[in-house]
């Protein structure tokens, strides 16, 4: 199933910035996009192709066999005064590879990812944490060539991930809004197979955790 933003959002929606240190979040769009990507299964495959520039209100949550591909400089801001991660798998399995549900997720493209950190409170201590991305039991997972900018605390949060790769993005907290735990990109306890690759980085903690007791 092949779907581009576009050709679900009303006509009269405005746009929202996502540049780095310059977000302004507008119009939601949170349930229109989580009603595609809910038609994903072990069976149903979804493409989402990203051509705007939109807030969402809640987090993103991708199942197994979905590709999301942003065309350059459209992407996603959350939400002022949400405390949440843009992006993470459907099926939280943070223990046991045995466990994972989620497979098959990839994310690419010229996009932009905007945390907007100065606006939102820093969510749940840990694995409910306002990162960037935040995956708990996922096989197969490619993150590819995309921009992350001004999240909240990590760039990414990764437990029991296995066959992870993230390469070729860029990710910059900025110079707006500095505080504790800004890091850069995970892979943490029960990761396995899992790769960075060609990263362009500012953070404020580790830039890479590899941490197997995270």
């Amino acid at each position: 199933r092949n779907y581009t933003l576009s050709d679900f959002l009303p006509s009269n929606f405005l746009e929202s910035d996502l540049e780095l240190d310059n977000q302004i979040a507008r119009d939601d769009a949170w349930y229109v996009i989580q009603d595609k990507l809910n038609e994903s299964s072990e069976t149903i495959q979804v493409n989402l192709l990203f051509d705007k520039k939109v807030a969402i209100s809640d987090t993103l949550r991708i199942g197994s066999n979905t590709t999301i591909t942003f065309t350059e400089n459209s992407g996603v801001v959350m939400q002022n005064g949400k405390g949440l991660a843009p992006f993470k798998n459907r099926n939280h399995r943070p223990y046991f590879n045995a466990n994972i549900i989620d497979k098959n997720i990839h994310i690419k493209g010229k996009g932009i990812v905007n945390g907007n950190a100065i606006n939102i409170p820093r969510g749940v201590s840990k694995q409910g944490m306002s990162a960037g991305f935040a995956w708990h039991g996922v096989k197969n997972l490619i993150i590819e060539d995309i921009k992350l900018f001004n999240h909240k605390m990590y760039a990414q949060i990764a437990t029991n991930v296995v066959n992870g790769k993230v390469r070729n993005v860029e990710s910059s907290i900025g110079n707006s809004y500095h505080s504790n735990n800004m890091d850069g990109w995970h892979w943490d306890g029960w990761c396995k197979d899992c790769e960075f690759n060609n990263m362009k980085i500012k953070a404020r903690d580790d830039s890479i955790g590899i941490n197997c007791d995270d």
